[in-house]
């Protein structure tokens, strides 16, 4: 699910010594949490791999209007094909959602509706085509992902049920 409720959580870090390496990013802006593996990377003296799509929070300029994508799931195969999924940019205060069971879209404003109560996507044509562009744009461009293909086994199938997820 990619309602603000569900994807603003804080970020908390604690670094062993003064903390100096953390002063100033202290910042209301939303941030993701790609970009905490490059953070804690840089905290720790390594470079990120260049695969990361992450910023380090310790050198990039976060900006307010910075635009921020992420998407909500369900979990399970079945509640993916009966639900669908929420593709979400928030950007500056808007917050664009398209669901994919149905391709329906949802705009809110977080400086006059923070608890994303109003669609206003019918009131706002030229800001839902923006996002809506913005969010094709980024999901389009986002690297399919370098997952190595893993045999299944029988043993493997036996872990999975035991564990709950088959």
């Amino acid at each position: 699910i990619a309602y603000e409720e569900v994807v603003r959580v804080p970020l908390i870090v604690k670094t062993p010594r003064s903390g100096r390496a953390l002063d100033g990013i202290r910042t209301a802006a939303p941030v993701t949490l790609l970009d905490l593996a490059p953070t804690l990377l840089a905290l720790s003296g390594l470079d990120p791999p260049g695969t990361f799509q992450g910023r380090d929070l310790t050198r990039a300029r976060i900006r307010p209007n910075d635009a921020i994508f992420s998407f909500g799931s369900y979990g399970s195969t079945r509640l993916e094909q009966r639900i669908g999924t929420q593709f979400t940019v928030r950007k500056g205060p808007f917050r664009y959602i398209q669901n994919t069971v149905d391709d329906s879209e949802e705009l809110y404003d977080h400086a006059a509706d923070r608890l994303e109560a109003q669609n206003i996507v019918a009131l706002h044509p030229s800001i839902r085509a923006r996002l809506r562009s913005d969010l094709s744009a980024h999901f389009a461009s986002a690297p399919a992902g370098d997952a190595e293909s893993i045999e299944s086994t029988r043993e493997h199938a036996e872990k999975l049920k035991s564990l709950g997820y088959l």
